[in-house]
């Protein structure tokens, strides 16, 4: 089916969908469609769209994580609307804090609505994995500014609630819009980024003042943090299989050290872009 680019303002351009795939897939304007670049060809896909719109949940009598947990499968499976009874008005609006682009519409003792105010979301997931790789190596370099006294225990937990956040961002991104081929990988890749940034904490915690193994753990997630943005497999490995080989595990801090490396060496492949 050939169609004629329409030129609209200065620099853009526009073609027209068919109007019986547009009444297929029950598409109205201002709605939104995915599209997938590859090579020269584009992908126009809106069937991912549809999907999740309202949920209701009944939270009440439950535990605080069991609340957030409820609410975060409801959130990461793509829901526009969450409709939440309970009766723990202030943990509901603790929980709503770390959903990104979510907002508490209602909000009572016993009844709140959660609502979607994203209408057009980020086109590239690229953009979403190379956000959470700059938080990751950003974690990293905070640990190290805590072995040299410049943080609190309490800023490297935020810095790792902040990458927690954009990470089920992410899941909600590729649950909801993301039709590529390559999602699993990149649901792989973040429950990976995820893990390490809970180690990361744990190695804070105890690191004190060791500011050389902290620099070390800088310096490699760093580089692993260049290398997701560049999509640099071949370097991402060879750094890492080198911050693994070279570490020591005589104490406990070193021995946590050691997993981190050896949680982004095992999982590396998900950097992979073709197989």
């Amino acid at each position: 089916m050939e169609r004629k680019l329409v030129k609209q303002g200065r620099d853009a351009l526009t073609v027209t969908l068919p109007a019986k795939w547009i009444q297929q897939k029950g598409l109205k304007a201002g709605n939104s469609v995915n599209l997938d670049i590859k090579d020269s060809s584009i992908i126009v896909s809106a069937g991912a769209l549809s999907k999740h719109s309202e949920i209701s949940l009944n939270v009440t009598g439950f535990e605080r994580s069991m609340i957030w947990h409820t609410i975060l499968g409801a959130y990461i499976s793509g829901y526009d609307s969450i409709s939440i009874t309970h009766d723990n008005p202030s943990i509901i609006q603790y929980h709503s804090r770390f959903l990104i682009g979510m907002i508490l519409e209602k909000h009572t003792a016993t009844k709140s609505i959660l609502r979607s105010m994203i209408a057009v979301p980020e086109s590239d997931i690229s953009s979403i994995l190379r956000r959470i790789g700059h938080m990751f190596g950003q974690l990293a370099l905070s640990v190290e500014d805590l072995s040299k006294g410049k943080l609190t225990i309490e800023d490297v937990k935020d810095q790792e609630r902040l990458l927690d956040t954009n990470i089920y961002y992410c899941f909600r991104f590729i649950n909801k819009y993301n039709t590529q081929q390559d999602s699993y990988r990149h649901f792989l890749l973040c429950s990976t980024i995820e893990s390490a940034g809970d180690v990361l904490v744990q190695i804070a915690k105890r690191i004190k003042k060791d500011t050389k193994l902290a620099n070390t753990i800088a310096i490699n997630c760093a580089e692993y943090s260049k290398c997701l943005y560049s999509n640099d497999f071949e370097k991402a490995y060879s750094v890492l299989r080198t911050f693994r080989n070279k570490l020591e595990q005589k104490t406990f801090v070193e021995g946590l050290t050691f997993e981190l490396a050896e949680i982004l060496y095992n999982y590396v492949g998900y950097l992979v872009k073709k197989y």
